[in-house]
């Protein structure tokens, strides 16, 4: 669930971002964009952000109290 929030929020934000541009007028291919840049940052939370998901999660349960 944290990487599918974080893949989704990551999504979110390029779209806003990619709306603001948009709004201020410039000019791009969208679809390029969507591919050359999102394609990217989704690759990157999804190697960066499992690994750190499963360590804190040990942590957690390496220092959890237990009842």
């Amino acid at each position: 669930l944290p990487v599918t929030a974080s893949v989704l929020n990551t999504a979110a934000v390029f779209l806003m971002t990619e709306a603001i541009m948009l709004l201020l007028g410039y000019r791009f291919n969208i679809f390029t964009h969507l591919y050359t840049k999102l394609g990217p940052l989704i690759c990157y939370n999804i190697v960066f952000a499992w690994p750190i998901h499963c360590a804190v999660r040990w942590l957690h349960k390496k220092t959890a109290d237990k009842k």
